[in-house]
C-alpha cells in the first residue's frame, strides 16, 4: 500500500526461512516478532527472513527520505539490519513500534485509515529541503549523470555527493545502479532477452550486466527468468 510522500506499507505472511531479498536502496521500519528492526539502505543482495509467529510488516520510505523520517544519518547503516533500540532515540523506537502494532491489529478496513493517517501524520512532515530526493530519484531513472543532476540543483558535484550520502545513505552512482537493476528486473519479467537489457537498462556489455544483476538481485539473469516464469 503507497502512502504519499513517505513510501510504502507492506506485509509477508512469509516463515523464518532464509530469503534473498533484492537492493532497492531504501530503508525499512520492520515489525517482526513484536520486535523493532530498521533496515538500513540495501544497496546489494541480501539474506533475511520472515517471522517464526505470524506476520511480518513495515514502513518502506522512499529512497532519500527516511533520514528525516527516523532523525540521524543512514551511511552507518548502508546494508545492516539492526534492532532499533541501537538506532532510534527512545521516543523514535516507541512511535513506531506503537504505530506498527496498530497497523498489524486493524482489520482490513481499519489499516487504509490507520496508515492513511497515522503514517503520514508520523513521517510525512519533511523538510522542504528534502524535495531535491524527489529530483534526484527521477534523474537516476531518466540516466542523468552526477554532473547534470548537479547543475540542475545548482550545486557542485562534491556538495551532491555529501547530500546524497548524508539523505540516501549512499552516493548517486548507488541509485543509478539500483535502479538499473530495478529497470532490468522489469525487463527480464516482461521476456526482453538478456542481450537487449544489457544495452537498454545502462550496461557497458553483457557481462556488466550480469555481474550488477547478481550483486542487486541475488541471483543471474538466467536463474532470475527461470523463477518468474516457471
Amino acid at each position: 500500500m503507497k502512502i504519499a510522500e513517505v513510501g510504502t506499507l507492506w506485509r509477508s505472511n512469509g516463515l523464518a526461512a532464509p530469503l534473498v531479498l533484492q537492493a532497492d536502496g531504501c530503508v525499512d521500519l520492520i515489525l517482526r516478532d513484536d520486535e523493532l528492526l530498521v533496515a538500513g539502505p540495501s544497496t546489494r543482495a541480501f539474506v533475511g527472513r520472515g517471522s517464526s509467529r505470524g506476520e511480518t510488516l513495515g514502513i518502506r520510505f522512499l529512497p532519500g527520505l527516511a533520514n528525516s523520517a527516523l532523525g540521524r544519518s543512514l551511511l552507518e547503516l548502508r546494508d545492516l539490519q539492526l534492532d532499533a533500540s541501537d538506532v532510534l532515540t527512545p521516543s523514535r523506537r516507541q512511535a513506531g513500534l506503537s504505530l506498527l502494532r496498530r497497523l498489524r491489529d486493524a482489520n482490513g478496513s481499519e489499516v487504509v485509515e490507520v496508515a492513511s493517517a497515522d503514517i503520514a501524520a508520523e513521517y510525512s512532515l519533511l523538510p522542504a529541503t528534502q524535495g531535491w530526493t524527489a529530483v534526484a530519484r527521477e534523474a537516476a531513472v531518466l540516466g542523468e549523470s552526477a554532473a547534470a543532476l548537479a547543475r540542475r540543483l545548482t550545486i557542485s558535484e562534491r556538495q551532491l555527493h555529501r547530500r546524497m550520502v548524508a539523505s540516501f545513505g549512499y552516493g548517486y552512482t548507488a541509485l543509478r545502479r539500483v535502479v538499473h537493476a530495478q529497470r532490468a528486473r522489469a525487463m527480464l519479467r516482461a521476456g526482453v532477452a538478456s542481450s537487449e537489457i544489457a544495452y537498454r537498462a545502462g550496461y557497458c556489455d553483457q557481462a556488466h550486466f550480469t555481474r550488477e544483476f547478481l550483486k542487486l538481485a541475488g541471483t543471474t539473469p538466467g536463474s532470475f527468468t527461470s523463477v518468474t516464469q516457471a
